[in-house]
């Protein structure tokens, strides 16, 4: 009878044991779905949401626009003195530099770099610091040819801060990047040459 009940004993323990760890893995991966639901940017008063197509780009309050032929352009967004580049992956067909088609419209963005003009004497970790406030956690440095950068990573969302010109600080801006759902030789491409992800420029 003894036998008999340390054996059920056992049995009960393992079960509770299984459904705390089934529980913690069921747990994670909800919190993991929601975040990829959930892939929102809140910097300084702007907020978007990935993922995010061209057309939604083009519906931000924004001035000078203009375009490349693997990122939008604006010279400033959201009444700031903050310039943004919004990047895509698009085939380059089109036949005027400048066009905007229906097919682009629907592209989606992987990344927007904002450009912070009125705190170029401010520092890396400034910038770091207030960030953390929003996004709290590690901030890893990372240097590659020269190129030095702050990377937060929580997929599918990673932050870059890094100077947008490669210039002493208080002669530089300080650059601010959002990008979604980048793998990892894609984010080290981008920490390197803002907006690239597929190969490193000529």
């Amino acid at each position: 009878m003894d036998n008999l009940l340390s054996i059920l004993g056992k049995i009960i323990v393992a079960s509770l044991i299984g459904l705390f760890i089934l529980y913690l893995s069921f747990q994670n991966k909800m919190d993991d779905k929601k975040y990829e639901e959930d892939a929102k940017v809140n910097f300084r008063g702007i907020k978007f949401q990935f993922p995010m197509r061209v057309h939604g780009v083009l519906k931000t309050p924004m001035s000078g626009f203009s375009r490349n032929y693997m990122w939008l352009q604006t010279d400033s967004i959201g009444c700031k003195n903050i310039s943004a580049k919004w990047f895509f992956d698009f085939d380059n067909q089109w036949k005027k530099p400048d066009e905007i088609s229906d097919e682009l419209k629907q592209t989606l963005t992987y990344g927007v770099a904002f450009e912070l003009h009125e705190d170029s004497c401010k520092t890396d970790q400034e910038i770091v610091a207030e960030i953390q406030n929003l996004y709290p956690g590690n901030y890893k440095y990372v240097e590659n040819h020269g190129n030095a950068s702050y990377i937060w990573e929580r997929a599918p969302l990673t932050i870059f801060v890094k100077r947008a010109y490669q210039y002493p600080a208080g002669y530089s801006i300080p650059e601010v990047s959002f990008c979604y759902s980048l793998d990892d030789e894609q984010k080290e491409i981008y920490a390197t040459y803002t907006g690239y992800i597929d190969n490193y420029p000529d």
